[in-house]
């Protein structure tokens, strides 16, 4: 007598798809940091130390208070002057890094995103 093992088959196929399927659900709404990259450099007045960068405003984030990170060290900054093109960061700096016209990476958290919201408006401004 002869058994047919494609029903088997067949089922044990659609468990695993629908088992990736669930698990890659789970995986888009997941919420992360995201983080906003810039080269700033450091300017001395009046016997201070501040962070210039030199970035569109459209690109730094709108809060005129919050975090960010030099080489993986958390400083909080106040902006003190804004314009088209100019923003200077008020901020207490490491003595290591007090160098007048020391160029520096910068990275600013941004809010935390899920990867359904990336596609999702990559999509919409792909098709806009």
């Amino acid at each position: 007598m002869y058994i047919d093992n494609k029903p088997k088959f067949i089922i044990s196929w659609i468990t695993i798809l629908i088992t990736i399927l669930m698990l890659s659900l789970i995986f888009i709404n997941i919420p992360f940091n995201v983080y906003k990259s810039f080269n700033g450099y450091i300017v001395k007045y009046n016997k201070n130390f501040y962070i210039r960068l030199l970035i569109n405003k459209s690109d730094f984030p709108v809060n005129k208070n919050g975090i960010l990170y030099i080489k993986d060290k958390k400083y909080k900054y106040k902006v003190i002057n804004i314009d088209s093109k100019k923003h200077v960061l008020d901020l207490k700096l490491e003595d290591s890094i007090k160098i007048d016209n020391n160029i520096v990476r910068i990275n600013i958290k941004k809010e935390k995103i899920t990867v359904f919201k990336i596609l999702k408006n990559k999509i919409r401004k792909d098709l806009m």
